[in-house]
């Protein structure tokens, strides 16, 4: 217990510098900090339930890529929790969303559960909101594909809502691109075992994408009422 005790001591030594800058910076909030033990999402899930959290906001200093190479439970961890995760990339300063993209496949998803997150998160910001789907192989659309880009559009027609349609194999690289190219402030996405979150954030390309990742990245609950 003693060396235990020893260790937080000088892990709390190490974090204190960086919360009183924060403090410097942000002179008007309030911060509760404290150092855990323990395995990462098991840590993580019982500071959510503790503090009654309704989002959770990641990043690291210095290597980015470094952060999302911890292992590859902790981005899986980001489809199961309970709440959204914001990904900040150490190098981007998040700021005021005036530019909202959301990554999906709107010619087949439904957009029921999608909309109303969209809904909320523009009566939050007042911002533009920009869907963003990568057709790899470049397949024009069905008759039923454009029916559902439509209800689409019916379920958003009271906002302002840009549909965008990339080409590329590259699904990580096309959408990096469009979000410097947009000014978008926030990239939004609804992960899911199999889908959008596999093709942008999967085994084979996540550190591909960290690696061109340019912009915050909002992962929003798999759930139908997240």
């Amino acid at each position: 217990m003693a060396v235990l005790n020893d260790v937080y001591q000088q892990e709390e030594a190490l974090v204190k510098p960086g919360i009183e800058k924060v403090k410097e910076r942000f002179p008007g909030f309030e911060f509760e900090t404290r150092v855990v033990a323990g395995n990462f999402e098991d840590a993580l899930l019982e500071e959510i339930v503790l503090s009654e959290a309704s989002l959770v906001i990641t990043g690291a200093e210095g290597d980015y890529d470094e952060f999302l190479s911890w292992d590859n439970q902790v981005l899986k961890l980001f489809t199961n929790l309970p709440v959204p995760v914001i990904i900040v990339p150490a190098q981007i300063r998040f700021s005021r969303v005036q530019n909202l993209a959301f990554a999906c496949n709107y010619r087949v998803d439904d957009p029921d559960g999608p909309a109303g997150i969209l809904r909320k998160l523009r009566e939050l910001w007042h911002c533009r909101i920009h869907l963003v789907y990568v057709n790899k192989d470049g397949r024009p659309a069905t008759e039923a594909e454009k029916a559902t880009q439509q209800s689409w559009q019916d379920a958003l027609q009271r906002f302002d809502v840009l549909f965008h349609e990339l080409n590329g194999a590259d699904a990580a690289r096309a959408v990096d691109s469009f979000c410097q190219e947009q000014l978008i402030d926030l990239l939004a996405i609804r992960p899911h075992r199999h889908g959008i979150w596999d093709n942008l954030f999967g085994m084979n390309n996540t550190r591909e994408f960290a690696h061109l990742n340019s912009v915050p990245v909002l992962a929003l609950r798999a759930g139908r009422n997240s």
